[in-house]
């Protein structure tokens, strides 16, 4: 179904959310590694919502591509976990979400950042299979982005920080015990610097 009216589903029988929570077993939550993990990309959002599913959806909402592409991804690997038999559909048009998970760039993110991303991707020639896209698409987005090898890990959503307009690079990340990290990132242009706190 669409995701207008999953959003009518979910009103009108409330009851789905309870369900859907009991699929993600406190097993799976403990486990970081367990199959489910290698499938649903959604663990730090889920976490920050103390596993919550119903809290987690609603945190990015219905009606953005980025709340869709979480709510697909938890939902539908709950689902499939559950029901190994059922096909998932999948949209015709990878979002610009899944691309960047495909190709191991989810760590961009943030209001700026997103949009910088989405042009990049949607820069890529249309004609291109989806194999030369995501190749081309991962050269650009790195070369923006300052990516060489290093690149931020994330406990919250991620939140690149842009200076005039343009992606910071990326430098290194000072942790706090178990509870949280500071991000440092510069402009390579001007030298100037940002931190971006990130705490459970």
């Amino acid at each position: 179904m669409s995701f207008p009216d999953f959003d009518i589903e979910q009103t009108m029988h409330p009851e789905m959310w309870s369900w859907l929570q009991s699929l993600l077993s406190d097993d799976i939550i403990r486990q970081p590694n367990h199959v489910f993990w290698s499938k649903c990309h959604s663990r730090q959002a889920l976490e920050a919502n103390s596993f919550r599913v119903k809290s987690t959806v609603m945190t990015f909402g219905l009606d953005s591509t980025l709340g869709q592409a979480r709510a697909h991804d938890i939902i539908g690997n709950l689902v499939s976990l559950a029901y190994p038999e059922v096909q998932l559909k999948m949209p015709y048009t990878m979002s610009s979400f899944d691309l960047l998970q495909s190709i191991g760039l989810d760590c961009i993110g943030g209001m700026e950042a997103d949009k910088i991303a989405r042009d990049i991707i949607n820069a890529v020639p249309s004609g291109l299979s989806l194999k030369e896209r995501k190749k081309e698409a991962k050269r650009l987005l790195q070369e923006v982005f300052h990516i060489s090898r290093k690149k931020p890990v994330w406990i919250q959503e991620p939140e690149w920080p842009v200076y005039l307009g343009e992606p910071m690079e990326y430098v290194r990340t000072v942790k706090h015990g178990v509870e949280g990290q500071t991000h440092y990132f510069r402009d390579p242009k001007t030298g100037v610097e940002r931190t971006v706190e990130d705490w459970h």
